[in-house]
């Protein structure tokens, strides 16, 4: 058994990279965490969102994480360097994200019924 401290409020999201080698979180705290699965550790905190994160999910490889917020956004993260693109949209907040099959498109689903 494996515990990953770090998030300071409740995680409402959760996703594992299909190599199982690590796994990402989202929190009420604002945050999204890539975690080592081996050891637990912290690789990475991500810091943008507003509003608590609902939806977390990666591609294949672990290179790009997608999100989804209360703040009513969708934020595409690269892992290497840390830069993130913000997608605005959406009138309420985001309840979840995923990627396509594919990875080159991403859905989206929010209180706002769209």
């Amino acid at each position: 058994r494996l515990t990953m401290e770090g998030h300071t409020h409740w995680v409402r999201a959760v996703r594992t990279a299909p190599d199982g080698k690590k796994v990402c979180s989202g929190s009420n705290d604002k945050t999204v965490r890539l975690w080592d699965t081996s050891t637990g550790t912290e690789l990475n905190c991500f810091t943008g969102h507003t509003g608590w994160v609902t939806s977390v999910d990666m591609t294949s490889d672990g290179s790009i994480i997608v999100t989804g917020s209360e703040d009513k956004t969708v934020r595409v993260w690269n892992v290497a360097n840390k830069k993130c693109r913000l997608i605005k949209g959406h009138t309420d907040g985001v309840n979840a994200v995923c990627l396509s099959a594919n990875e080159k498109s991403i859905f989206s689903v929010s209180g706002d019924k769209t």
